[in-house]
């Protein structure tokens, strides 16, 4: 289990409180794709490296600069025009099977509205996480991201989505 909020102070955005001695946890800013509800992606590269020993991140970067996932996980080269495999897969890649990793995000009611708001985020199709942030309604966030390792296992896969109405399975 990991949280992963910003390394420094930003004003605007705050931190939380979450009882952990010593150690302050700035929120981060995660806008909302315009025209839904979702965050989309709320991971950064390299998040899933989190917890990984010295040795599985030296063949996490062997991984990245070879372009190559091992052959017990995926036998698939990236092509040469793309050669590259991102940060968060490779770790994944290399992650003990038995290791799963919950990434937890503090993220603030202001996002979309700060100096420090995801990169363009409002001239690439997001928008403000709440289009007022002082009503009392808005509400700073807890995003979750679940990172399981590869398998050389496949399991079938059963999708959920939360909406307004209760869990369901997605079709």
């Amino acid at each position: 289990v990991a949280v992963r909020g910003r390394a420094s102070s930003e004003p605007r955005l705050g931190n939380v409180n979450w009882g952990v001695t010593g150690q302050t946890i700035w929120q981060i800013s995660h806008s909302r794709l315009k025209l839904t509800e979702s965050l989309g992606v709320i991971t950064s590269p390299g998040d899933e490296a989190v917890g990984l020993s010295e040795e599985a991140r030296l063949r996490m970067q062997e991984i990245i600069t070879q372009g190559v996932l091992p052959d017990h996980i995926v036998s698939r080269r990236i092509s040469s025009n793309r050669r590259n495999v991102s940060e968060n897969v490779a770790a994944r890649a290399v992650r003990a099977p038995t290791e799963g990793l919950l990434l937890i995000y503090p993220i603030s009611k202001y996002s979309g509205y700060s100096s420090t708001d995801d990169a363009g985020s409002r001239n690439h199709g997001r928008c403000p996480l709440f289009d007022q942030p002082e009503d009392p309604r808005a509400r700073d966030l807890i995003g979750l991201a679940l990172s399981f390792p590869q398998s050389s296992q496949p399991q079938q896969v059963e999708a959920y989505l939360e909406g307004t109405v209760g869990w369901r399975p997605v079709e």
